[in-house]
C-alpha cells in the first residue's frame, strides 16, 4: 500500500518521470543529513551549536529530499532531541525548535550565529 502511494503521488506530481526508486533515494538522504546532524550535535560542547547542526540538518533534509525529506527532518527533529535532552544543557524543545528552524528555510547560521566552532563536517 505504501508503495502505491509513493508510486501514485510521483506519477501525480512529476508527469510519471519519478518512481518508487527515486523516492527511496531521497528518503536515504534525508536520513543521511538527519545522522550526520545528529552526531555532530553529540560531538559538540555547546548547547547552541548542538541546535545549529540540527537546524542545519533539518534544512539540509528538507531541501535535498522533496516532500520527504521535511517528514523525514520532522521526525529526525523530533527523536534527536529526546535522545539530546540533558546534554551540555540541551531541552528538548530547543533541539525540536532548531529542527522547525531549519525545516522552514531560515538561515542556521543567522539564527544561531553565536555558535563559532569550526564547521568541517
Amino acid at each position: 500500500m505504501l508503495k502505491t502511494s509513493f508510486t501514485q503521488r510521483n506519477a501525480r506530481s512529476s508527469g510519471g518521470s519519478r518512481g518508487l526508486k527515486d523516492t527511496a533515494d531521497d528518503a536515504a538522504v534525508a536520513g543521511i543529513s538527519m545522522l550526520k546532524g545528529f552526531v555532530r550535535s553529540a560531538l559538540t560542547a555547546e548547547s547552541t551549536c548542538m541546535q545549529r547542526h540540527i537546524c542545519d540538518a533539518a534544512a539540509a533534509a528538507s531541501r535535498e529530499s522533496r516532500e520527504l525529506g521535511y517528514l523525514i527532518a520532522q521526525v529526525g527533529g523530533y527523536a534527536s532531541s529526546y535522545v539530546l535532552d540533558g546534554q551540555k544543557g540541551a531541552t528538548p524543545n530547543a533541539s525540536y525548535e532548531a529542527a522547525r528552524i531549519g525545516r522552514s528555510g531560515a538561515d542556521c547560521k543567522a539564527v544561531y550565529s553565536s555558535c563559532v566552532e569550526k564547521q568541517e563536517l
